[in-house]
């Protein structure tokens, strides 16, 4: 699971594979595991820093309660992904949780 930043809270995309993205989660996981980057992950919206704020402080820091609200919905629609992604693989969770809730196809769900 990896923070989405710039992206509404609580919006969640799954991909198949790709880079760290400069995150710095992800960019440790690939270290650890050899360079390899082949392993899905889901993205989390978590919103973009307010004025100045740093990106490391806005992503550790504490969210509003409205946004303590989406997440709380998230995480019921992040298992029912994650649990897609088990029971029937990463291509059929994508092609099915991928086009939830996003305009034009941008693979999100969207509170």
């Amino acid at each position: 699971c990896a923070a989405w930043c710039g992206h509404q809270v609580g919006h969640l995309k799954l991909k198949k594979n790709g880079g760290h993205g400069g995150h710095n989660g992800l960019r440790s996981i690939v270290e650890r595991m050899g360079g390899i980057k082949d392993f899905p992950r889901l993205k989390v919206g978590i919103g973009r820093p307010p004025g100045r704020m740093g990106v490391s402080g806005f992503v550790l820091g504490k969210f509003t309660s409205q946004e303590a609200e989406n997440v709380a919905v998230t995480k019921v629609e992040a298992a029912e992904m994650i649990r897609t992604v088990v029971t029937k693989g990463i291509d059929k969770a994508m092609n099915k949780h991928n086009s939830k809730g996003g305009k034009g196809g941008k693979g999100v769900y969207g509170f």
